[in-house]
């Protein structure tokens, strides 16, 4: 199974890609529990390396305080 990541720069807005991959699991995506739980998994750092034009500056100015 191949699973498709969010590019920024790209017009297809994430929710739907990660609705997508979860219906090719079999599973429907509920935004309200699963975002958490997938961004629970996730260290901010690596998030602000695959977002640089949205979430890196947050996170640089948030270790610049």
């Amino acid at each position: 199974m191949k699973v498709e990541i969010y590019v920024e720069g790209t017009n297809i807005p994430p929710k739907d890609i990660v609705e997508k991959n979860f219906r090719e699991c079999g599973k429907k995506y509920k935004g309200s529990v699963d975002a958490r739980r997938i961004l629970e998994s996730a260290s901010y750092q690596d998030i602000a390396e695959l977002c640089p034009q949205a979430f890196r500056p947050f996170v640089e100015f948030l270790e610049n305080l």
